[in-house]
């Protein structure tokens, strides 16, 4: 896994050049960075949930990570509990003066880093004190560089630490430089969160807007279907307070692919077969008239893509303002061993009073819940409600994939027969959406259009 991502490291090559207009970070262009020493750790994610400009500076602020339960919030009154927040590596706001060209950043015990990224060249400024540690940044070059297989032109700002005599003074940081390019911003930089406890080298991975580098999953990563490729889902309805389950499986076929050097177009074969079943814990006798709602994942036919289009721009593991955020599994090796991003809401808010995520009440909301794996798909879709509402239990899964020669899981089969309700549950008639009798068991009569998708109706009696 380390050796992943190294062919992302910027070479440089050095040509001395002039440049003015260069910004660290942009509100528009999300960033991911990975320790230098170790690039599996790679979740280092520059993704502002806000931003404001106030007389000459922009400030920019950032989701959160690892929260920790509390017992009480102070003054915000959470709904069940609260969490106390961290924040990311950049800590929780950014500050940029956009003439001075500074830049202001807090670690987590709320001391200032500040970077002056406007010196003349081999000039120098303190952008850290630390009791008798003195944190030095110098414009030692300007020249272009190959950035992520793009070119830039590049600020390198070298940092050297020194005592209070003006010794240098062992640090990790001594002699690593902070890279700033003209068109991408920030290319190196440092742990904010954690310095100067921990000094830790990053290296920009990827970003978007403009794209470089590898920011997050691209559907061409997840999908990287080719003809005859097989997959299925298994997805349940259950109606609300009915005990009525709707169980149905769908079949994907890929039947074409067209593949340009920036898009991709999937064509599928798509079967559905669905049967309907009575949960005896809360019977209700009849069924609703009409059509029983059917659930199940969804792809859309054609699938249309460009290549390098991301799933979600959102961070992996960031709380964000809302509290949207993903949940990233790195080693999850269902079947297919590989990346798996779960896109997720949590029913907290965040208190700047008290600075922690309380819990809300949203008694009646329903949000949608899905998961992508890499190499596999759309692998898990949930509909999912929170509290006392009125709507369905609807959840899909894939339970079956060939791709690519890899097999996942064993195909399924719904038949359509008396046995799925039951032993005193008896079929009188099955009708498609149109109102059309499909089966009437009594005639033996069994009509073509079963066999298309959709949802059906069934007329059943109970047999005493």
């Amino acid at each position: 896994m380390k050796n992943l991502y190294l062919f992302f490291l910027s070479f440089f090559i050095c040509n001395q050049v002039f440049a003015q207009d260069y910004q660290p970070f942009n509100n528009q262009s999300p960033k991911r960075f990975y320790n230098i020493s170790d690039s599996t750790e790679n979740e280092h994610f520059f993704y502002p949930v806000d931003s404001v400009i106030s007389y000459d500076s922009l400030i920019l602020k950032q989701g959160f990570k690892n929260l920790e339960l509390l017992s009480s919030s102070f003054n915000c009154t959470p709904w069940g509990v609260a969490y106390q927040t961290d924040t990311n590596w950049l800590g929780r706001k950014i500050i940029y003066d956009l003439n001075d060209k500074k830049l202001t950043l807090f670690n987590k015990l709320n001391q200032s880093l500040a970077f002056d990224f406007n010196l003349a060249l081999g000039d120098s400024s303190i952008f850290f004190e630390d009791t008798n540690k003195f944190y030095y940044i110098k414009l030692d070059s300007i020249y272009y560089a190959n950035v992520l297989n793009s070119s830039d032109s590049i600020k390198s700002f070298l940092i050297n630490v020194y005592d209070s005599i003006g010794n240098i003074h062992f640090s990790e940081l001594n002699n690593f430089k902070i890279c700033l390019g003209k068109k991408y911003g920030l290319i190196s930089f440092i742990d904010v969160n954690q310095f100067p406890q921990v000094e830790k080298k990053l290296q920009l991975l990827g970003q978007i807007n403009p794209n470089i580098g590898y920011y997050q999953m691209t559907y061409d990563e997840a999908f990287p279907y080719n003809i005859n490729d097989v997959f299925q889902y298994y997805g349940i309805n259950e109606t609300y307070w009915s005990g009525l389950i709707t169980e149905s499986v769908r079949t994907y076929t890929v039947i074409n692919k067209i593949e340009t050097d920036s898009t991709v177009e999937l064509y599928f074969d798509v079967q559905t077969r669905v049967k309907y079943n009575m949960n005896y814990s809360t019977p209700s006798f009849p069924p609703p008239a009409g059509p029983l709602s059917v659930f199940n994942a969804y792809i859309p036919n054609p699938l249309v893509f460009t290549k390098g289009t991301l799933i979600t721009t959102l961070p992996l593991n960031i709380w964000t303002i809302g509290a949207e955020h993903i949940d990233y599994i790195k080693n999850d090796s269902d079947c297919i061993n590989g990346q798996t991003i779960m896109l997720d809401i949590n029913f907290q808010w965040y208190c700047e009073q008290d600075n922690n995520f309380i819990g809300i009440d949203q008694n009646g909301s329903s949000f949608l819940r899905e998961k992508y794996k890499k190499s596999r798909g759309l692998v898990f879709v949930e509909n999912y409600r929170y509290g006392n509402i009125n709507f369905d239990d609807q959840y899909a899964e894939m339970i079956y994939s060939n791709i690519n020669g890899t097999i996942c899981g064993e195909l399924s089969d719904l038949s359509i027969d008396e046995s799925m309700f039951g032993d005193n549950i008896e079929v009188v008639k099955i009708y498609d959406v149109f109102g059309r009798e499909v089966l009437n068991p009594s005639q033996n009569n069994l009509y073509i259009y079963l066999y298309s998708n959709g949802s059906y109706r069934k007329e059943i009696k109970v047999v005493n």
